[in-house]
């Protein structure tokens, strides 16, 4: 997305500064780039649904379906249940005014609507991706997870990521067969062996490696150059090394002294 005028949204929107606008950009800085990528995709949704009620000559989003189907909607906006979600999507009103928004979204990818709205489209769908990626982990969702796996190698493969493309696909590709592979996996997968409970939250389960950076593997870094390249910065500098020996072992001692309930002032 670089001297796309993201950079200048951003600024002027006052989602990040100056200084911090490249490690957005550059997906360094993860936390403010998932707040102003949803951001930036919520603002583009309004403005995608704005040109389908111009195109469509309405005043307001379904404004021309029946009172019925209306009703519906709002039950379900004021409160949303399994149930009228399920009322609402057997209606044969909405899900013909959904295909028509769908219909109309297509039409705009395929550059119908101009370069600029097309230019749009796959940042969008690759933000979008990214949230259902995160949304698999959160809730523990292995068939969204694989679903989201299968989709990546495209998206990594058009934006030089070849080495991602080349081994997600074949990630993709032993994820579905791994019934036929390892029989009973699945299930296990789907009981949540991707993803850490850590709280009692509904829904925020952590990435299994992200939970060992944060755990077990956290007592055994230096900050003379063992986070990140782990074994690289140890060995390349001599006083990382020697720092790394002298105090490890009392990160582990003091660990040990905790689970013991010995506290030592």
């Amino acid at each position: 997305m670089d001297s796309c005028g993201l950079t200048a949204v951003l600024l002027e929107a006052g989602l990040v500064g100056s200084g911090t606008v490249y490690g957005v950009l550059s997906d360094k800085n993860y936390n403010p780039a998932m707040v102003c990528h949803k951001t930036v995709l919520g603002s583009l949704k309004r403005l995608l649904i704005k040109m389908f009620l111009e195109h469509t000559g309405e005043s307001k989003f379904v404004d021309t379906l029946p009172e019925t189907a209306k009703v519906k909607l709002k039950e379900m906006k004021s409160s949303s249940t399994k149930d009228k979600l399920h009322d609402c999507i057997i209606d044969p009103d909405i899900t013909g005014y959904i295909w028509r928004y769908c219909q109309f979204r297509e039409e705009v990818a395929n550059g119908e609507f101009g370069k600029a709205a097309q230019f749009w489209m796959p940042y969008m769908d690759a933000v979008w991706l990214a949230l259902q990626l995160h949304e698999s982990v959160k809730r523990n969702d292995f068939l969204l997870y694989a679903e989201c796996i299968l989709c990546m190698p495209d998206l990594f493969f058009s934006y030089t990521g070849q080495k991602y493309a080349r081994y997600m696909t074949m990630f993709s590709v032993f994820i579905a067969n791994i019934d036929q592979t390892h029989p009973g996996a699945l299930e296990l997968l789907k009981l949540g062996a991707f993803s850490v409970v850590r709280s009692m939250v509904p829904g925020c389960c952590t990435d299994v490696d992200k939970t060992m950076e944060e755990t077990f593997m956290k007592h055994s870094k230096s900050h003379g150059g063992a986070s990140g390249a782990v074994i690289a910065g140890i060995t390349r500098n001599n006083a990382a090394y020697q720092r790394w020996v002298l105090t490890t072992h009392e990160q582990y001692l003091a660990a040990t002294f905790a689970m013991a309930h010995i506290f030592i002032r």
